[in-house]
């Protein structure tokens, strides 16, 4: 009598905390729908969902698309999903004046809508011969705010505050002056006001040997030098000057400045500092990363990313060690390999991450300087692990989530060994990507999950790969450790897009508010039936001990 009036009171309270706040999806396009705005018999056959949403909730995506004969060079569009309303076609790739934009190599979206592409074409330079130049090309391309296109920079175009006659050559250029082989991509961004920030080459002769280059451009307005690769590096120690030039994904901020990582060389020496540059104040160092020294013979340094927060707040990976803002517009180290891992069994220590060269570590940051990342530890007797961790300004650091912690409305599963957050919301939200294990399953093969940890503090999954299937029928569910998705976020984490990945079948475009957590008053009442529950199989318990 007692558990039917138990799970009854529950029903009727809707208590929250014992139920998933599970997501709703509701799916925007799928793979086999008619390609929208592309003429001919053409069909969506992938998307691909950008990483913020828009300011009205809009989702932003890309549509892959082919026919009945598929094409290397079928068209693919850019397209808005506001809702309630129909989907939008931005800009058809081959709409751009003068140059198809079959397949960009940069692109970036702002919350407006607003976008930028670098596009590459499969021909030489304008008046570059191609037996001599590897010069393709390149354009930057904008949307004008208006619906149309407008040129930001062509092969050739000057960049106007260089002290020599510099032009433009590209977003990027497959060999450089020593000829060896080193395809490079940087980050191309938008801020909130249309303005762009890219690495690319510059040239007195685009044609010929290049320069590596941050550059910026303002609507409307020409492209701005930040950094040159051969340039002196202010603050750094006399004859050092920049050689490479790294942004990182969150590098420029809305108020127009930009923070980045160099190599810096001298004739005989190597080291690496941070740097930041705005419209006012110039170039400025931030940090000294590794002090001058002479390299043994081939050896470099592993580009970083310097991340710069909303609130203009700096923080990076450094090799394993975490820095993160001090609250006075510099930054301190926060972690070091050794360090004892807080709140956590005593002798579990920070250690050393693995580094990617071409995906570096990334601190994120949020709009109150607060930095949350994930990293590495080493657990007395349970071996290797690696948790998420968030520290405030100051503050210590917080262990949020870790190996072996159970995954929460996951039927069981714990996480692994596997962290990846992949945004922060104004509030302090963090989503994150994991690995999970399930009881008899083979370890080598974990299972892939999103999970939310909001600001209330509730950690509940965005997305299981247990879950594709149901929402891609056909999809294979043969291998969840090899299913994934895409996601995109507004400010708040509030709102998700999502495009999920199987090993094999359909894809598609989803969307979802994340379930508000229980009020107060909700919150009360379902203390009170808790309450009332304990009553009644108390007093049922003294009336069978009676009987």
């Amino acid at each position: 009598m007692a558990r039917p009036l138990r799970l009854l009171i529950l029903a009727l309270m809707g208590l929250g905390a014992r139920v998933s706040p599970a997501l709703e999806w509701t799916p925007i396009a799928h793979s086999g729908d008619p390609a929208i705005g592309i003429p001919g018999d053409l069909a969506f056959t992938g998307f691909g969902v950008f990483e913020k949403l828009g300011a009205n909730g809009e989702v932003f995506f890309a549509g892959d698309t082919g026919g009945p004969i598929t094409t290397p060079l079928e068209p693919v569009g850019l397209y808005r999903a506001a809702p309630g309303a129909p989907i939008e076609m931005i800009v058809d790739y081959g709409d751009a004046p003068e140059l198809e934009i079959r397949h960009p190599i940069g692109m970036a979206i702002d919350r407006a809508g607003d976008w930028v592409f670098a596009t590459q074409s499969d021909v030489p330079a304008p008046g570059c011969d191609p037996g001599t130049s590897e010069a393709r090309d390149e354009r930057l391309l904008r949307s004008d705010g208006l619906g149309g296109v407008e040129t930001v920079a062509v092969m050739g175009s000057q960049v106007v505050n260089a002290s020599d006659d510099l032009r433009y050559a590209g977003f990027e250029r497959w060999t450089r002056p020593t000829g060896v082989f080193e395809f490079k991509r940087q980050q191309l961004q938008m801020n909130g006001s249309g303005a762009i920030a890219f690495g690319g080459v510059v040239a007195a002769d685009p044609c010929g040997d290049v320069r590596d280059a941050l550059l910026v451009a303002e609507p409307g307005e020409h492209l701005q030098l930040v950094a040159l690769q051969g340039e002196p590096a202010p603050g750094a120690p006399d004859g050092m000057g920049f050689d490479s030039l790294v942004l990182s994904p969150a590098a420029f901020d809305d108020a127009g400045a930009i923070v980045f990582f160099a190599t810096l060389v001298s004739d005989t020496e190597i080291g690496s500092a941070v740097y930041r540059w705005d419209p006012v104040g110039g170039l400025a160092l931030v940090a000294a990363t590794r002090p001058p020294f002479v390299p043994a013979r081939g050896q470099a340094l592993l580009p970083q990313w310097a991340i710069l927060g909303p609130s203009g707040a700096i923080a990076y990976f450094l090799g394993s060690e975490v820095w993160g803002p001090d609250g006075a517009g510099g930054v301190t180290q926060r972690v070091a390999p050794g360090d004892p891992v807080p709140g956590d069994p005593e002798g579990t220590v920070f250690t050393a991450s693995a580094v990617v060269p071409f995906a570096p570590n990334r601190v994120w940051v949020d709009a109150a300087g607060r930095i949350a990342f994930a990293s590495h530890m080493l657990r007395p007797g349970l071996g290797d692990g690696a948790g998420v961790f968030r520290a405030a300004v100051g503050g210590p650091i917080e262990l949020l989530v870790q190996t072996d912690d159970v995954a929460p409305f996951s039927a069981g599963a714990t996480f692994g060994e596997s962290f990846t957050i992949s945004a922060v919301g104004d509030d302090g939200e963090i989503a994150f990507l994991a690995t999970l294990h399930r009881p008899g399953d083979d370890p080598a093969h974990p299972e892939f999950a999103a999970y939310l940890f909001d600001a209330s503090g509730r950690l509940f999954p965005i997305l299981l790969a247990s879950e594709i299937p149901a929402l891609l029928p056909g999809a294979s569910d043969e291998a969840s450790e090899l299913a994934s998705a895409s996601f995109g976020f507004d400010p708040t984490l509030s709102r998700v897009a999502m495009s999920p990945f199987a090993v094999a079948g359909p894809d598609a475009v989803f969307v979802a508010p994340v379930p508000e957590p229980p009020d107060r008053a909700t919150a009360l009442a379902g203390i009170a039936a808790l309450v009332a529950i304990a009553a009644l199989e108390a007093r049922h318990g003294r009336r069978r001990a009676a009987a």
